[in-house]
């Protein structure tokens, strides 16, 4: 019966440590998280959960106009930027960010603190029925 309880003890102590193993993960994959979301006539940009005891730094360009140049972050930047309504052809933008904390990730790294993302902003479509007869 002693034995049990010390097997029983010990199994306790083993699901307590693997409990808080999945916590500590979990707060790790919470971190450096980073989105993008464009619409006809906007971009939103929103890094979030970096490291602000390091520099952190980004670059938005929409249609090849630097819109923020190397613009230093800290814990988070959340920023949108306006496009115009009318633009015909769809226009490309790309994000590039600096971590402080994975400034040169080495291939296969999979952090993905730096990074360069992109995408098209495509033309606002006229409303139903447009134009009018």
């Amino acid at each position: 019966m002693a034995r049990l309880r010390r097997l029983s003890g010990r199994l306790a102590g083993a699901g307590a440590l693997a409990v808080a193993g999945v916590v500590t993960f979990a707060g790790v994959a919470s971190a450096h998280g980073h989105t993008d979301h464009a619409t006809c006539n906007s971009l939103s940009v929103d890094l979030e959960n970096y490291n602000d005891k390091v520099a952190n730094s980004v670059v938005v360009t929409i249609g090849g106009k630097v819109e923020l140049d190397n613009q230093n972050f800290g814990k988070e930047l959340k920023q949108v930027f306006d496009v115009p309504i009318d633009h015909p052809q769809p226009i490309t933008y790309e994000i590039k960010v600096v971590a402080g904390d994975d400034p040169d990730p080495k291939p296969g790294d999979n952090n993905g603190w730096t990074f360069t993302d992109g995408g098209q902003i495509l033309p606002c479509l006229p409303p139903p029925g447009w134009p009018r007869p």
